[in-house]
């Protein structure tokens, strides 16, 4: 899960379960032009990842989690 959402910029993503496989995360805006990028080694559950994105214009985001497992997208707005 992403939240606090909407956010001033700082999101945080909470992982259910582990993967022992790189883990992609991909914001983009909504004329789907990536604006941040990440890639994690491996996450155990229950893990916390931090993203900063003030950096980012006001707007409504789609941040996507990429695993080998699959993948889940949510939008995000930054106020």
């Amino acid at each position: 899960s992403a939240y606090p959402n909407p956010s001033n910029g700082i999101v945080t993503i909470e992982f259910g379960q582990a993967f022992q496989t790189t883990v992609d995360i991909t914001v983009t805006d909504l004329t789907g032009k990536s604006v941040f990028n990440k890639a994690m080694s491996s996450i155990a559950e229950g893990q916390v990842q931090k993203l900063d994105l003030t950096s980012l214009a006001t707007g409504t985001y789609l941040l996507t989690v990429n695993t080998t497992e699959g993948s889940w997208t949510e939008r995000v707005v930054i106020k």
